[in-house]
């Protein structure tokens, strides 16, 4: 049972790693995307895209949430609180 636990607590873990890979590599795309712009007047497909990648930063940030949530439920060593001295 303990492998079992520790083996879902380790894809989870991976699946967070990799969301948060994706969420990064979106923001990056959308940061620099917004610094290039030199007026504020956007094209069509540009903001198109703007908006896209601001989509699916808050989907990324969804799912992030989510599995850190389902791996707290699931994995009772995690529910408490962490404190460090």
């Amino acid at each position: 049972m303990r492998c079992k636990i520790e083996f879902y607590t380790r894809n989870q873990l991976v699946e967070i790693f990799q969301e948060i890979m994706r969420y990064e590599t979106h923001a990056t795309m959308l940061k620099d995307l917004i610094e290039k712009q030199t007026s504020y007047r956007i094209q069509g497909q540009t903001l198109q895209f703007i908006q896209t990648e601001g989509a699916l930063l808050c989907q990324s940030s969804d799912r992030i949430l989510l599995n850190l949530k389902q791996l707290r439920a699931k994995v009772p060593s995690l529910r408490c609180v962490f404190m460090f001295r």
